[in-house]
């Protein structure tokens, strides 16, 4: 097939074919060739270096990790634990140098701590690999179990 157009009619195709030459039209009775879109040419690009430029390298590890729970945790259970404490001594009359008052205190504190502990353990890369691997054995247990089943023809 040759795309050769010179002194031919714009819609047709020139096939030499065994030492004949033909014809052939690109679109059938009532078809319109395509749109043609011509696209804007670009603007042109500054040669200069960019003034500003961001890098950002994320080089951490489980100490990075750990540091940033306790500088997010330790406050929050913190004011937790403090929270309860002036709850017990204003609602409950708990005084305020008492074992009740201290333990209130430690107790606000721990669960606090251990809700955001379980949370960060569960939402951590860590955490999640970990998860995938517990749903893992889950599954393969499963599969195992369903195997075993057809293998005693389904009893």
């Amino acid at each position: 097939m040759n795309g050769d157009m010179r002194g031919k009619r714009p819609a047709m195709v020139t096939i030499r074919e065994r030492g004949a030459e033909r014809q052939i039209p690109l679109y059938g009775p009532g078809e319109e060739p395509p749109a043609v879109r011509v696209a804007a040419p670009a603007p042109p690009g500054i040669a200069a270096p960019l003034i500003v430029q961001t890098q950002q390298r994320l080089t951490t590890s489980h100490v990075d990790r750990a540091k940033g729970f306790s500088i997010v945790s330790i406050p929050l259970a913190a004011g937790v634990g403090v929270g309860g404490l002036l709850l017990a001594i204003g609602v409950y009359r708990v005084p305020v140098l008492s074992m009740t008052a201290l333990l209130v205190l430690f107790l606000g504190f721990l669960g606090a701590w251990l809700i955001a502990y379980l949370w960060y353990v569960w939402a951590s890369p860590d955490g999640v690999v970990l998860w995938q691997v517990l749903l893992h054995y889950r599954l393969l247990a499963r599969e195992q179990k369903a195997r075993l089943r057809r293998m005693d023809g389904g009893r």
